[in-house]
């Protein structure tokens, strides 16, 4: 049997939310998924975070150091860190991420691990694009989110914080102080290799290029990623419509009433936002 489960999306905020769902089984005892109950209540009042984010703003948390290693291309196909941090558990542990993006390019073997994946679909895309790129961003979060960026992906590379700070952050804060920013003006100039913020009425332009991006694709590398690590896992097919029990049988873990309770949490919170 293996003890642990590592949950990989393409949009990363769903690995942790499944993770905090299934971390409801009395099979696991660890904590790396967590859940903001804030964020479902405000989501009523049509403010969306997403609930399920466990990037912590702690410099000593587990999440900075498994960014840097999955996204560090230097590192490659080196798997050390990974295993050594897999080793580390004391208890039976499953763990995912809402933040960052998978970019090794050999399939990860582990005796110890369970792979789950869980593939991108039109639904999945809108969930994520209403709850993660569309919030609004402040002028204090516009520097926070910036100064986040640069730390947690580039570990504040010099270079890349002066053209950050000098060509994105003042025009960025213009559009944060008249209210105009949203974080998907912010995403595209950070991960999809915009040279310049967009403005608001370019939302549904810069949004089918993030979609045309991360969607599974033969031109571009994301598929390459992606055919790599669904080799023996898991695959979630429809992540609104998953049989828990059958998935807990797979994974050879307890279902409870907890799982059912919390996943429609989340079907709940889908529904009312797409």
């Amino acid at each position: 049997m293996k003890p642990h489960a590592f949950i990989y999306s393409q949009i990363p905020m769903m690995s942790s939310l499944l993770g905090w769902i299934l971390q409801q089984s009395d099979s696991y005892e660890s904590t790396h998924c967590v859940i903001h109950e804030h964020a479902l209540d405000e989501k009523k009042i049509g403010f969306y975070l997403d609930p399920w984010d466990n990037h912590s703003d702690d410099p000593d948390n587990w999440s900075h150091a498994f960014i840097e290693d999955v996204e560090d291309e230097n590192l490659g196909d080196n798997f050390t860190w990974l295993n050594e941090f897999v080793d580390s558990f004391k208890c039976n542990t499953i763990f995912g991420l809402s933040y960052g993006e998978w970019r090794k390019t050999k399939s990860w073997e582990n005796s110890n691990v369970n792979k789950i994946a869980i593939p991108t679909s039109d639904k999945i895309f809108n969930l994520f694009y209403e709850v993660y790129e569309r919030r609004s961003v402040s002028p204090a979060q516009c520097l926070k989110n910036i100064q986040m960026h640069v730390h947690d992906h580039k570990q504040d590379e010099p270079v890349y914080n002066e053209r950050m700070m000098n060509e994105i952050y003042p025009k960025a804060l213009e559009y944060a102080n008249r209210g105009e920013l949203e974080f998907w003006q912010l995403q595209y100039c950070f991960h999809h290799n915009g040279a310049d913020v967009p403005g608001p009425e370019e939302r549904e332009n810069i949004k089918n290029i993030i979609k045309q991006e991360i969607a599974i694709d033969t031109s571009n590398d994301y598929d390459l990623r992606w055919s790599i690590f669904i080799e023996d896992a898991i695959v979630i097919e429809d992540l609104f419509n998953i049989d828990l029990k059958g998935l807990c049988k797979q994974l050879n873990i307890v279902y409870n009433e907890r799982i059912g309770i919390e996943y429609k949490k989340f079907l709940d919170y889908a529904n009312d936002i797409i």
